[in-house]
């Protein structure tokens, strides 16, 4: 209230007022003066207000090819690192892949695959890693070493939880067809 306005009530009516406000909120409160007013409900969900944190770190070796002319097999072992305290659901994502090089074998069964011509694309759903433990899962390639200038990219990521470094859930994919280190 303005010094201009308290002036004009003067002292007794601002004391009224105030004594009226104080009944008035007392009223309110079934608890009584001085008891603490629980807050109002909230609409958020709890999931929402405390999210999963995840601590994944994803290798990945060269793409390994059983030869070096034509159209070779080849094979990457991508391992996931739980370091976390929590096993989120997980997605691999290969993303920006040649059509050079096609997805075979077992491990791309539950995967959804995409191809616009240019790339392709899959995504894979995978089971939780447990915390404080890794695993490793090889996916085959077909390789048209021809004309192949880029490889593709890994990216994992959890389901319903926040990963606490992105930086460590991207790989970019490499081809060795001789002399690969073991």
């Amino acid at each position: 209230m303005s010094l201009a306005v308290r002036d004009r009530v003067g002292p007794a009516a601002l004391a009224a007022g105030a004594a009226a406000l104080v009944l008035a909120v007392t009223a309110c409160d079934k608890s009584g003066p001085g008891a603490p007013v629980e807050p109002p409900a909230t609409t958020t969900p709890a999931a929402a207000t405390s999210a999963v944190s995840a601590d994944l770190t994803l290798t990945a070796t060269q793409i390994r090819t059983n030869g070096s002319v034509g159209t070779p097999t080849g094979t990457v072992r991508i391992t996931i690192r739980n370091n976390g305290t929590t096993a989120p659901k997980l997605i691999l994502e290969f993303q920006d892949v040649p059509t050079q090089i096609e997805f075979t074998g077992a491990a791309w069964a539950g995967c959804q695959k995409s191809d616009d011509g240019m790339s392709r694309i899959a995504t894979c759903p995978l089971d939780p890693v447990p915390a404080g433990s890794s695993k490793t899962i090889p996916f085959e390639f077909r390789v048209s070493l021809e004309e192949l200038e880029r490889v593709g990219t890994v990216i994992l990521n959890p389901v319903e939880a926040q990963e606490r470094d992105i930086a460590d859930n991207t790989v970019e994919l490499s081809i060795c067809t001789n002399g690969c280190a073991s």
